[in-house]
């Protein structure tokens, strides 16, 4: 990629500057991953390990584009040159990044007629099929990953298919492997979990692309979970003793709190010790 100066294009450095000068930016030309590190260092801070992470996702999008293995290879070793991380860490999370998207590709070859209509799931709550939509994308997104190990305990997704997607999901994590992979490890005898997470694999995100958006639905959702789980121990308290008269009047507080993850984090982290 040759880059021109600033505010030019080529209509306007030919006239300014002659078409020898035009002819001889390719000579200065960088390779595709070497400009897309540059640019986007310019709005990521790469020193951190999420915007590492955002650089070196994009740039991996990019390599897998090449149909040519050595060519993929050399372009890996000079984006790790470039963003100073192990040549082997960027192939590992390549390696990571191609299963996943066969993974999916095959879901959507083999399964995608068992898709129920209109994406709708009757028989799980709404809001926990969403979380489950989002929780496995979290090897692409850290700080999903945090919010959720941080401030959601597991036993507050209700229904079972969709608390298994979240706990195999999570422990993929750990153990560097798919998600698929780890619910295929799952006892399914009825092939209900397998439905249900081919399902959720070929789902459509409103907020895919957006990292800002995933992360913003997922602790919006641990919000919601956190809501209905007081909520529900509020309305068990019939009794107007003092006791649970006091009960009542904290829950009804920190509900009000549970609005916004600024104040809803801090009484998470009170409760759940985080």
């Amino acid at each position: 990629i040759a880059v021109l100066p600033p505010s030019e294009d080529a209509d306007s450095f030919i006239r300014k500057q002659g078409a020898e000068a035009f002819g001889a930016a390719p000579k200065n030309a960088e390779s595709a991953v070497a400009f897309q590190v540059r640019a986007l260092s310019a709005r990521e801070n790469c020193e951190t390990e999420v915007g590492a992470m955002r650089i070196a996702r994009a740039v991996l999008e990019t390599v897998a584009a090449s149909p040519n293995a050595v060519q993929r290879a050399r372009l890996i070793q000079e984006a790790a040159k470039a963003l100073d991380i192990p040549a082997t860490a960027l192939q590992e999370e390549y390696r990571r990044m191609t299963a996943r998207q066969q993974t999916r590709a095959a879901f959507r070859a083999t399964d995608a007629r068992s898709a129920p209509a209109g994406g709708a799931y009757p028989e799980h709550p709404r809001e926990e099929v969403e979380f489950c939509e989002h929780i496995v994308h979290a090897a692409d997104f850290p700080e999903m990953r945090v919010a959720v190990e941080r401030y959601l305990p597991i036993e507050m997704i209700e229904d079972p298919v969709c608390r298994t997607v979240v706990r195999c999901a999570l422990q993929a994590l750990v153990d560097g492997v798919d998600v698929q992979e780890m619910l295929n490890r799952e006892e399914d005898r009825t092939g209900e979990l397998q439905r249900f997470a081919a399902q959720i694999l070929m789902a459509p995100s409103k907020t895919i692309g957006a990292e800002s958006s995933r992360v913003d639905a997922v602790k919006d959702l641990i919000l919601f979970l956190w809501r209905r789980r007081l909520q529900k121990e509020r309305d068990s308290l019939k009794s107007d003793d003092p006791v649970s008269l006091a009960r009542r009047s904290q829950l009804t507080y920190d509900l009000k709190g549970l609005r916004n993850w600024a104040d809803g984090s801090a009484i998470i982290r009170v409760k759940f010790g985080s």
